[in-house]
């Protein structure tokens, strides 16, 4: 059974999986996770917000159908953690925060909904995704960040790493390790972040029972 990616696009942007598809869709289940179901026009929904927020055209190939399709495996087990963990959610003004953002990337209100019109989405939708987005951000907030720390060896290594390749390109002397210190921990964090969030998906993929009922997804 294939494992869709679990990188940073999970974590920034993948993460817009989740609400349930629109209605007047001709639907069929095409996945389940335990009693729970995923369906073809979740799957195709998923593809369509992802593309729509990255400013790309959708892409409905069958490789990407079927990394949605574990995508959306993974946030219904991200979806289950957070109730069962009464993690907070987030509030209205959270995801309002996100969506003006995207208004602005599409350079306004009129041409934002003319690019919903384009991708036949509707913002109402859109705003689930974000929601969503929102509240995996959330998850990882409080289930993994309070546990992880970057030592000051692990920066020095990076900055080490980071001196070298700058020496290949540039003459004279690279940046101080002082200067580029923020930045170098913000990226160890988040890796390190990235990568409790892939095992926590692994460990806990193994406690459900999926099952793929179109055989071209397994």
């Amino acid at each position: 059974m294939r494992h869709g990616s679990t990188g940073v696009l999970l974590i920034a942007a993948v993460l817009s999986i989740g609400p349930p598809a629109r209605s007047g869709i001709i639907d069929r289940i095409v996945a389940t996770v335990d009693r729970e179901v995923i369906s073809a026009a979740q799957v195709e929904e998923e593809l369509r917000v992802t593309a729509f927020i990255e400013h790309q055209s959708p892409d409905l190939t069958l490789e990407n159908r079927r990394q949605a399709a574990d995508r959306l495996v993974e946030q219904l087990l991200v979806r289950r953690e957070m109730a069962l963990s009464r993690y907070p959610q987030p509030t209205e003004a959270d995801s309002a925060a996100y969506l003006a953002q995207l208004i602005k990337d599409y350079g306004g209100e009129e041409s934002f909904k003319a690019a919903l019109v384009r991708d036949s989405l509707t913002e109402s939708v859109l705003k689930q995704h974000l929601t969503f987005q929102v509240t995996t951000l959330r998850f990882l907030e409080y289930r993994f960040r309070p546990d992880i720390d970057v030592t000051e060896e692990e920066i020095q290594a990076a900055y080490n790493k980071e001196v070298a390749d700058w020496r290949q390109k540039n003459a004279g002397e690279p940046p101080p390790l002082e200067q580029s210190r923020a930045a170098l921990k913000k990226k160890l964090f988040d890796e390190h972040v990235e990568t409790e969030f892939s095992t926590w998906l692994e460990e806990t993929r193994k406690q459900v029972k999926v099952t793929y009922l179109e055989q071209d997804l397994q």
